[in-house]
């Protein structure tokens, strides 16, 4: 099959998903992926033979709207290459905004770190990578996304401890840890009832468990880790959020008794950030 044909089958089969621009892009990420031809041929060789089975293959799934990035299997983000799948929330940009703005409001981070609910792990190991003297946690209730960040973790060379808890147990605790000097999060935070403004590719393929929470109680995972902080005598925590959920938030922490809250907004606009000083 020639590039241009190839090009063609893949317009055919995605423009009901994705722009032309989109097409072209998803095209050469795969053909980078399969090393099929570079961007070069791309342009100047549209006739040239190619292979074609892979790209055929990944076509077939991203005509259902399946991830790319699952196809590809790894991404980047803060520094770091790390591994996705099916187990694992792909990171989005707003989280590698999280990691902008800890470097910029706490450049002098050391001492011990706690990520809640880690997922693929890319808030810790960018805090590794980014602040190497950090000693660094994570915390999720997943064995499959666990294997996934540690994946990533040896990747990397990065030292992280993943320990596989349920935040919301009763009986959860940090006694046998050190005392953190940043608790991180970036919970499930998508309300059941906002479904209806997810796409396909994140609903059906990326995991429940690290999206949904219930419209009763929205900030169940905050309010847990701002106890925890409370109780552990963290100074500083830091949050991603729901942008619907901001205020709501900062009634959260005037009501536990945490007085110091500051939202930040992401590069978009949103209501995306929330940095806690507890005293």
């Amino acid at each position: 099959m020639q590039i241009a044909e190839l090009q063609k089958c893949y317009e055919d089969k995605l423009s009901h998903l994705y722009t032309a621009s989109e097409i072209r892009i998803l095209l050469l990420k795969m053909a980078r992926h399969y090393n099929v031809f570079t961007h070069s041929q791309f342009i100047t060789e549209p006739h040239r033979f190619i292979q074609s089975e892979e790209m055929l293959l990944a076509l077939e799934k991203l005509a259902i709207h399946y991830p790319p990035d699952y196809i590809i299997g790894q991404v980047q983000f803060a520094g770091t290459t790390l591994r996705v799948n099916e187990s694992v929330l792909i990171p989005r940009p707003e989280t590698e905004e999280l990691i902008y703005l800890i470097k910029e409001k706490y450049p002098s981070l050391a001492g011990a770190v706690m990520d809640f609910c880690t997922g693929s792990g890319c808030i810790a190991l960018a805090i590794k990578k980014n602040f190497p003297t950090t000693t660094v946690y994570a915390i999720d209730s997943s064995a499959e996304a666990l294997i996934t960040a540690n994946g990533s973790a040896q990747d990397n060379a990065l030292d992280v401890t993943f320990i596989q808890a349920d935040l919301l147990r009763d009986d959860f605790s940090l006694d046998d840890l050190p005392h953190f000097n940043l608790f991180i999060s970036n919970p499930p935070y998508i309300l059941k009832s906002e479904a209806h403004t997810v796409g396909d590719n994140v609903i059906n393929y990326e995991p429940a468990l690290a999206l949904w929470v219930e419209d009763e109680d929205p900030l169940i995972f905050y309010r847990k880790i701002i106890a925890l902080g409370i109780r552990y005598r963290v100074h500083n925590m830091v949050f991603e959020l729901n942008e619907t959920q901001g205020s709501a938030l900062l009634l959260l922490c005037a009501k536990m008794g945490v007085t110091s809250g500051e939202l930040y907004r992401d590069l978009q606009g949103k209501v995306r950030f929330l940095w806690v000083i507890s005293n």
